[in-house]
């Protein structure tokens, strides 16, 4: 569902745009980007042991309300054996797609969907159920997985967290067709 509606997107822009990118670039939109790129993640049930040792390294990097890519790019960081993902999640109380940040990590070989910002509730900072860890009902992830080392690149670059395909301060360069 949420490829379909980011390729509408992407669509409608290109459609205003004369059925043009801006100026040669690869892709016309981040729409455009990620309904090329991207994949829909599905999530394997952790274990409990799995639960415990995500919680206890989402709890070492304080994530922090609003800061979905900081807390994602600090997860991966500090625990390299995760892999960043950046695209689209919908959550079902908001049908409008959100760009957004998250991780994945491994527990018994299967994909475990690990994000520690959308669910985050303040007033609940430091506990287990204010993370997501595993499949969700509610909410659905599109997106694109990326290596740590360019995660870790970008950070010794720009000496701060932020989005890699929505990056205006390098100039958009995945957009404008740079492979990563």
């Amino acid at each position: 569902m949420l490829k379909t509606t980011l390729e509408a997107q992407a669509a409608a822009i290109r459609q205003l745009n004369a059925g043009r990118s801006p100026n040669g670039w690869a892709h016309s939109s981040l729409y455009d980007y990620f309904a090329q790129n991207g994949r829909t993640l599905v999530s394997a049930k952790p274990s409990k042991a799995y639960r415990q040792y995500v919680w206890e390294c989402v709890r070492y990097i304080k994530p922090e309300v609003k800061q979905c890519f900081a807390n994602a790019q600090r997860l991966v960081s500090s625990y390299p054996e995760y892999t960043y993902w950046e695209g689209y999640v919908v959550v079902d109380k908001l049908p409008l797609p959100i760009l957004h940040g998250w991780v994945t990590g491994q527990d018994n070989g299967k994909d475990v969907l690990i994000d520690p910002t959308l669910k985050f509730d303040f007033q609940k900072r430091y506990s287990l159920s204010n993370i997501l860890i595993g499949p969700s009902s509610e909410r659905e992830y599109f997106g694109v997985p990326f290596p740590t080392k360019e995660i870790m690149d970008r950070m010794r670059q720009t000496l701060e967290y932020g989005s890699l395909v929505d990056d205006w301060k390098r100039g958009f360069p995945l957009l404008r067709g740079a492979t990563v």
